[in-house]
This record gives C-alpha cells, structure tokens and sequence, in this order.
C-alpha cells in the first residue's frame, strides 16, 4: 500500500469577504486520492460542491467536477477560492485516499486510515454603529447627523472610524435657546447601552431575575426604568447567566414587566459587555474634539436701554446654564462697562430680543457678537477598533455630558 503522509491547509477562520488557500497533499509516488469540499448551508437549503474546474460552489453534485481525482509524484498542491459571505459559513475539506487502488493514509500521521477531513469556519461580518445621543434633550437637537458605521470580522479585523458630525440647535422657539459646550468629550462620554426586561417583581432586593442577560457585565449601571424608580445607579455585581439573575449594588424595587437599561461607559466597560475592542485615546480633555461655532445676531431697531431687539435670537442663551456661565456680547458700539451678561432671551425665527444688565445705545443693523452658547458644534475625531464584536453593536456618544441647552433666563 502506498502511504499518503500530509493532508494541511489553513484551517483559521475566514474573513466574511473570503480568500484563496492552498491544499497541500504529501505521500509516497503513486499514492493515489481523492479531493472534495463542502460548504456547509444552515437552514433547509442544501450544501454545496466545490467545482475544481470553475473554482465555485454550487448546489447540485457533479462527480466529474466536485471529486478530484489525484495521484501524486510526492506533493500535491492547488489553490481554493472560498467566496465572500456576509453572514459566514462553515467548510469541510475531505481527502480519500483510494484503497482499491493500494493508497491508504499513513495511521503515524492519520487517526483514521480512511479518510481525513479539515473543518473551516468563516465568520460573519460585525458591524460597529457611532451614534450621538441625547437622554432628554431631544427638544433643543435639530435632526442628529447620520451614524458612522464600521464593518470587520471578529478575532480578525482591526479597523478605523472618523466621525465627522455637525450638531445643530433646534430652530423653534422652544428649543433654540442655544447650546452651551462644558467641556470636551472623554472616554467615558462613549456609551453602550442594553435593555432587558424584569421576570418576576422584586422588593427591597439586590437580585433581579430577567428575561436575558445577553449584552450585560459585571461592572455596568442601571439608569432608566420603564416604570416605579430607580434609587441611585446600581452597578451590577454578579450575573448568574445559567438562572438569568444580577446581583446588583443597592436594593430596589422593581414591578414586573418592566424594562431596565444599562449602561457601560468608556472603552474598558464596552469591551466587558459586547467583546469591541475601542480605543478613544483621541477623545480626551486636552484634544479639540468639539468646536462651537461663533454665532452673531444683528440689531433689528436702535436699542436705547437693556432691551436689544434682534433679527432672530436662535441659537442665543440667558446666562446661567450650566450654574455659573456667562453668556457675553461684543461688538462695535457694545457697552461692557460693567458686568453685563445676557439675562432674558425672548424667542424669534426673525425676530426677538435680548436684555443686558447694562443699557445700551446700539444702531440698527449693528452685528453683535455672543461668547458662551452657540448654535452648532462640529465633533470630529477618529476611533480606533482593535477587535469586533461577535454580534453587532451600537455606541452612543453623550452629549449630555459635555453639552448644556440653553435656557431663556
């Protein structure tokens, strides 16, 4: 019997856009085999067949084409394109060797003299999503810029993400009192959140039974209820993923029913709950992330006292959100002889007013000039991703941490 030696090809996994890889057969001159492979289709729909003369897969079994007949000098080696598939795949790469005609596998090398078979994984595409997010302060957004998305594939692909948004104040009388930056987003200001439902109500405990755990780690809060309180932000302990129960930092009382979100803040607690792998070195207190944009009115009729009537006021805040800012003007013929903040805006697409803590005489047409609020931000930086998840994800980014709406006075 002539022995067949070495059966190899690079079993880690594929990529979801696919390769090429060779198949590499060793044995004695003579030694005579045959080559198939399978992809393997989930669901009802059948497998399907290598063709080693079109380098596809295809559905229906064609001997002549889907077995390849091989005798060997000492080394056999030919290229395999596997193909692209978005939602993965699984292959099996099967060798026997022909036993009527004298060849066997070599039982030093084979466990089984047989057949031999390698299995091939391919892995889905992941996609992580970047998304601003406001908690209730929807009101004074105008329409949020499109999320910025990045596809790889988990344990294989390292990639990038540039985000380039302009976030603008609403334009209604209600909501376009301005924006206010109060600092500049950290890595903590990047959020994944999750929501789970209470199984069975709970009160004065720390453990809570829900429906699944599935996206939850140690180390996550809890920062909305659907229903009842919430006392504090309880931090998860433990997680008892076999009986779908958390341990949590603070008792509470929960009906049940009703829905949890939790929330894990930074790139640490990210890569706890959802296995990304996200660097945000470039967000920090000391990088320009964040830029507002300067915002300036002009004077709709000569102001003689405190009152300045405008030509539109959106976008202008009264001093005092968060406690402490000062909303200030600047302009040719502006009097800042004393502490002169703006105290009240009264609203107007094109119309409106302002008071001042010191009385002004500025002309009609005069453009005046405000520091501390704006009506636009532009965010910009870039993010890293070590590793993808396994599941899709979204992340948020916070403005309510770092952004203040302003307010009328």
């Amino acid at each position: 019997m002539k022995l067949i030696k070495g059966f190899a090809i690079d079993s880690s996994s594929i990529a979801a856009s696919g390769t090429q890889r060779a198949v590499t057969v060793e044995g004695e001159k003579g030694s005579n085999f045959h080559l198939e492979i399978i992809q393997i289709v989930s669901g009802d729909n059948p497998d399907k067949y290598y063709n080693f003369e079109t380098k596809s897969f295809e559905t229906f079994f064609r001997s002549s084409q889907n077995v390849l007949a091989v005798t060997i000098g000492s080394r056999f080696r030919l290229p395999i394109s596997f193909p692209a598939e978005s939602s993965g795949s699984e292959y099996l790469v099967r060798l026997f060797p022909n036993l009527h005609l004298g060849s066997k596998l070599d039982t030093d090398t084979f466990s089984n003299s047989g057949f031999a078979s390698i299995n091939i994984t391919q892995i889905a595409d992941t996609v992580v999503t970047f998304t601003p997010l406001t908690h209730s302060n929807s009101a004074n957004y105008a329409t949020f810029p499109s999320s910025v998305t990045s596809t790889g594939v988990s344990g294989v692909s390292i990639g990038t993400a540039s985000v380039q948004w302009q976030i603008d104040n609403a334009e209604t009388d209600a909501g376009a009192f301005g924006l206010v930056l109060t600092r500049q987003p950290i890595d903590t200001d990047w959020i994944y959140r999750v929501t789970q439902t209470v199984n069975g109500a709970i009160s004065g405990l720390q453990e809570v039974v829900l429906d699944s755990v599935v996206g939850l780690s140690v180390g996550m809060n809890v920062t909305n209820v659907s229903g009842g309180s919430l006392s504090g932000t309880p931090t998860i302990t433990n997680i008892d993923a076999d009986n779908f129960t958390i341990t949590i930092s603070s008792i509470q009382t929960f009906a049940d029913g009703i829905t949890l979100v939790f929330k894990a803040a930074g790139a640490a607690a990210i890569k706890n709950a959802t296995g990304a792998g996200l660097n945000f070195d470039a967000w920090n207190s000391n990088a320009l992330t964040v830029i507002p944009s300067v915002i300036s009115k002009t004077v709709r009729t000569t102001a003689t006292g405190t009152t300045i009537p405008l030509n539109g006021t959106y976008g202008v805040s009264a001093s005092g959100a968060p406690s402490g800012n000062l909303v200030t003007i600047s302009g040719v013929g502006i009097k800042n002889t004393s502490a002169n903040s703006v105290q009240i805006v009264s609203a107007g697409e094109a119309d409106g007013s302002i008071v001042m803590q010191v009385a002004q005489d500025i002309k009609v047409g005069t453009k005046v000039y405000f520091s501390g609020c704006t009506n636009s931000v532009k965010v910009s930086g870039p993010i890293v991703i070590n590793s993808y998840p396994t599941d899709n994800v979204i992340i948020n980014l916070d403005l309510d941490n770092f952004i203040t709406k302003g307010i009328n006075g």
